[in-house]
């Protein structure tokens, strides 16, 4: 951008940054080189806030949802625990090179209401991480992995959720569609690029999924949908853009 003159902060950091994702309320991911591969930001203050553990190696992508409970998404968050007194306010999926794709919610702890001790070890463990962002205005923040997704056999390089689907696309040449209400797999598509030819990148056009990939080409393909495999519509170069 022509209006950018110079750096207004610098996050000092010791590892390799590889992808980063806004969040809400006021958070930023940061997808790192290694484990622990995820940093947790306070956007107001830039000051970090911890670290999220799942991932065995790097993060390389993110996907995010905000606002899940307007897509139903929060039928799915375990009563056991949430007895009225949580609001999952968003999720995100983390792609990494140990070959899974993590899932996660964003949970709002609500003030007020009654909690019983017995159901407090849920919230506490691992893969779990308590925080209080300038943003949440004295909300308590809790970042939870929901789960973890297994199917690519080389590194996750790029997420993409339309709705209630997750694209994902890896070093492997494969395309992968996961529900996002629970992360069971939709679709495999083993043909995606040419010679297994690693899947870069994804992003949503006018309706459709384009798909860069090594082998220099960008493909365009359906949204797809529970009940039909994805064909490829049509794959073009950039004008200038090389194999690889």
């Amino acid at each position: 951008r022509s209006d950018v003159e110079h750096v207004v902060h610098h996050i000092p950091e010791s590892r390799i940054v590889w992808c980063l994702c806004a969040a809400s309320p006021g958070i930023v991911l940061v997808g790192q080189e290694g484990p622990p591969a995820i940093r947790v930001i306070d956007a107001v203050s830039m000051e970090s806030l911890g670290y999220l553990r799942g991932h065995a190696g790097g993060v390389t992508c993110f996907a995010y949802q905000n606002n899940p409970g307007e897509m139903g998404g929060q039928e799915d968050v375990d009563p056991d625990y949430v007895e009225g007194r949580i609001d999952v306010i968003g999720r995100f999926w983390s792609g990494g090179n140990d070959f899974t794709i993590g899932a996660w919610e964003i949970i709002k702890t609500l003030p007020g209401r009654a909690t019983k001790m017995a159901n407090i070890h849920v919230l506490q463990g691992p893969g779990i991480l308590h925080l209080r962002p300038s943003a949440a205005r004295g909300h308590e923040i809790i970042i939870r992995r929901r789960e973890t997704l297994h199917g690519h056999s080389s590194w996750v390089r790029c997420l993409l959720r339309i709705g209630p689907v997750l694209w994902s696309g890896g070093d492997d040449g494969h395309l992968r569609l996961w529900r996002t209400s629970d992360g069971s797999a939709i679709a495999l598509i083993t043909d995606a690029t040419d010679d297994g030819s690693a899947v870069l990148s994804l992003a949503a056009v006018g309706g459709k999924v384009w798909c860069c990939s090594s082998d220099g080409f960008v493909r365009e393909w359906p949204l797809g949908s529970s009940y039909e495999l994805p064909r490829c519509l049509r794959a073009f170069r950039i004008a200038g853009n090389d194999t690889g």
